[in-house]
């Protein structure tokens, strides 16, 4: 039964591992668009197009369902013990 036991716990270490490790990939991703973005201004020598607005409204976004994402899954996992 203590097997079992130990199991289940590092079962629960390994998911709250992999739930940080995706949040950390949600925001790379975030701040690579919106790096994209910023890049773009500077080449349109800061004249402010659609691409622009659209890689920085996609960079917060995946920023903002990365930290749902993060909350939610945590809840969840916490939730179970």
């Amino acid at each position: 039964m203590n097997r079992k036991n130990e199991n289940v716990e590092l079962a629960e270490k390994r998911t709250k591992l992999a739930n940080t490790r995706t949040f950390l990939s949600y925001i790379r991703t975030s701040l690579a668009f919106v790096s994209v973005a910023l890049a773009f201004v500077k080449i349109n020598k800061d004249k402010i197009t659609y691409d622009e607005i659209l890689f920085l409204v996609a960079g917060i976004v995946i920023l903002i369902f990365g930290i749902c994402h993060y909350f939610i899954t945590n809840k969840q996992v916490n939730k179970n013990k």
